[in-house]
């Protein structure tokens, strides 16, 4: 036992790290948040309105230049999907930490089971924490420093050069006041967009970390549930164990329609969302005559990491319709029509006639393998259709 003891020690320090950075731009969902941490994520809030508002003005400024204001538009989209994924977890507080506690519930419970078990539900946890956990992180963090150093290194080589500096800022931007270059105001500006990118990645990254342990955590429970269920022997089918089978299959169908409204909207928005910065990314590289090695690290990265939310979305919902399929046909396998018990038989038949799950999107579009082919071929059908309009 003290071997899944570890496996699960090691989980939950991936998870503090990542509550840890949640923490640090108040999304946090504690039960009883202090005034000072809701006024932190206020300030994250505004610090993210107004980049926002800054680059739908650039795009505005540059509409007759149309590199110009795909690049802009790219970022505008990918900040208001993170304002989304923060605002969503600010109004779904109580509903994530009810799914939260009931998750440790059952995670607890079946710690103090046979280790075969424990083991099977450890398994996609552990996956998240080696595997999952250090690609998000180190696709995001890169991001952040390649997004903070693209004009930070350009304008230091130039100073060192002794050339005329171009100053840049990490986000393309214009407001309504002037901003001198090199001057004070610039420098606080400069100041600002660089605590702004600090959030701006902390909350893609630690929400993509939420939900992808979140549904770890549901996969475990019905890979579990699925192998007790399959190596249940005859004389061991009876009422307590079919009853607790029939608890724990319920609680799981409840968790995964949590999982679903509180990620529903921002599975919607990211899916349209990404299929266009995908295609706007696409377009930017097919019409560079010449890129340096700081803009394709950039592109590439930007690219792959938008390829990886969709896919750890859309993963994490087949997989969970898949255990929920499986956990049908096992339960039909239990030698049920051998006892006479009435009970056991409900039991059975009130598995058999639940659905797969299907975790669902505001009810509109499911979160499947689907959700991936569609939002690629999305992106290279706009690709097509913006190769055709700058033509």
């Amino acid at each position: 036992m003290k071997e899944q003891e570890d496996k699960l020690k090691e989980v939950k320090k991936k998870v503090r790290i990542f509550r840890l950075v949640m923490s640090g731009v108040g999304i946090w969902p504690y039960e009883n948040p202090t005034i000072y941490y809701r006024l932190l994520a206020c300030l994250v809030a505004f610090l993210l309105l107004q980049t926002f508002c800054g680059c739908i003005n650039f795009i505005v400024a540059n509409s007759d230049n149309l590199m110009i204001m795909l690049n802009g538009m790219g970022l505008s989209l990918s900040i208001s999907c993170v304002m989304l994924k923060g605002g969503s977890l600010i109004y779904f507080r109580k509903d994530n930490i009810r799914m939260n506690k009931k998750l440790e519930e059952l995670i607890d419970k079946q710690m103090k089971g046979p280790e075969d078990v424990c083991n099977v539900m450890l398994e996609p946890m552990v996956v998240f924490a080696r595997k999952i956990f250090y690609l998000i992180y180190c696709l995001g963090f890169g991001m952040v420093l390649v997004q903070w150093l693209r004009p930070t290194v350009a304008m230091t080589k130039q100073y060192m050069h002794g050339y005329n500096i171009t100053y840049r800022r990490p986000f393309p931007s214009v407001y309504p006041w002037k901003i001198e270059p090199g001057s004070d105001l610039w420098k606080f500006h400069f100041f600002v967009d660089s605590i702004t990118t600090w959030f701006y990645f902390s909350i893609g990254i630690s929400t993509d970390e939420n939900f992808t342990h979140q549904a770890a955590q549901i996969i475990g429970q019905f890979s579990a549930l699925n192998y007790e269920i399959s190596n249940l022997k005859v004389e061991d089918v009876n009422n307590d164990k079919m009853k607790d089978f029939v608890e724990r299959h319920q609680d799981l169908m409840d968790l995964c329609q949590t999982l679903g409204d509180c990620n529903g909207l921002i599975v919607l928005v990211l899916t349209l969302s990404a299929a266009i910065i995908l295609c706007t990314l696409s377009f930017q590289c097919s019409k560079m005559e010449t890129i340096t090695v700081g803009e394709l690290t950039w592109l590439l990265t930007y690219i792959f990491y938008k390829l990886l939310q969709i896919f750890l979305f859309a993963w994490s919902g087949e997989i969970i319709k898949k255990k929920s399929e499986e956990l049908r046909d096992n339960v039909y396998g239990i030698a049920w029509t051998d006892k006479a018990d009435p009970k056991v038989n409900h039991a059975v038949r009130f598995m058999m006639h639940q659905r797969p799950v299907v975790l669902q999107a505001l009810g509109i579009k499911p979160i499947s393998a689907e959700l991936f082919s569609g939002v690629v071929n999305t992106s290279m059908s706009y690709f097509f259709l913006l190769r055709t309009i700058s033509e």
